[in-house]
């Protein structure tokens, strides 16, 4: 189970990270006049394209890890774990 929450806290680091680079990409196109250079501009999004890619192939097999596992058969798993109080 330890192993699992360490993938899990691992992913939710990655996503929130790749969230935080969406938010800034939505921000600067809603105020393209902080960067009034377009090749500037365009090589900030194009950053930040790369770096979201990067995220989601490293996140991909992370997912896989945590959803190998049929739900009723983590469920199960899980109440062995908490025995009957689950």
């Amino acid at each position: 189970m330890k192993a699992h929450m360490q993938v899990l806290d691992r992913l939710s680091d990655i996503l929130g990270e790749e969230h935080d680079y969406a938010i800034l990409h939505e921000f600067m196109v809603k105020h393209p006049e902080l960067l009034s250079d377009e090749k500037t501009r365009e090589k900030l999004f194009i950053a930040i394209e790369k770096e979201r890619k990067e995220f989601f192939e490293v996140v991909k097999p992370l997912g896989e890890i945590i959803y190998v596992e049929k739900p009723a058969g983590y469920v199960s798993r899980v109440k062995t774990y908490w025995g009957e109080n689950f």
